[in-house]
């Protein structure tokens, strides 16, 4: 009946929301949505493991252009692999604050990776100095 979502917004905001689902809650939903059309989802607050960061870098997510992982408890590893992820080089908005990531945004310094991105906001990362002024030659790329 949802087939032609084009946005899912299930933001958590821990102020005024019940607790926060489990990773295997978050890969389990993932493995079920079969959302087509869908080109924005935010999954901010909610926790997003290993197994659903590899799940979001499945082919069925290539429609995505918006993607927000905002406070999802993601691993650097984790950040690397969606970063690589063929299905998601189309993303424009990728905003992956307040996750305290140190090295998993590396490759966003090559014009390469996400050659669309318009907008990824890295606000309370710990990232070395060295790779914070790289990534801050990209345009788009913010809250370092």
């Amino acid at each position: 009946a949802l087939s032609g979502l084009r946005a899912l917004n299930l933001a958590r905001h821990a102020s005024h929301t019940p607790p926060a689902l489990t990773p295997a809650h978050v890969d389990r939903f993932l493995a079920a949505l079969n959302l087509p059309d869908l080109r924005h989802l935010d999954l901010s607050g909610h926790p997003v493991g290993a197994t659903a960061a590899k799940r979001l870098a499945d082919p069925k997510f290539a429609p995505l252009r918006r993607l927000l992982l905002r406070q999802s408890k993601l691993s650097d590893a984790a950040v690397a692999k969606l970063l690589a992820a063929p299905a998601l080089q189309t993303l424009i908005q990728l905003d992956l604050s307040h996750n305290g990531l140190k090295t998993g945004p590396a490759a966003l310094a090559s014009p390469a990776t996400l050659p669309d991105l318009g907008a990824c906001a890295l606000d309370g990362s710990r990232l070395p100095p060295a790779l914070a002024r790289k990534l801050r030659k990209r345009p788009g790329v913010t809250g370092l």
